[in-house]
């Protein structure tokens, strides 16, 4: 059975990617140096899926790339 996804908004910081208050990184973002371009410009939003029962990865959409963002932590501290 496929799960059904819902869209959401993230916001990419310098820390990671947070959403849901949940913190999330994937290959694909650092290999792009998201999290040092939020450092130095600030950080910006960005679309994702996900899945209310597996908070545990999202997709992460932008102009350039689809991937999959996997929690790091719950707290970035």
């Amino acid at each position: 059975m496929i799960e059904q996804l819902e869209i959401g908004i993230a916001t990419v910081t310098g820390n990671g990617i947070n959403f849901a208050d949940i913190w999330y990184s994937s290959c694909l973002v650092i290999k792009h140096r998201w999290f040092e371009e939020a450092k130095i410009y600030g950080g910006w939003k960005t679309i994702v899926l996900y899945s209310r029962s597996d908070p545990a990865t999202i997709i992460i959409f932008n102009n350039n790339f689809i991937d999959i963002g996997f929690k790091i932590t719950n707290d970035p501290g």
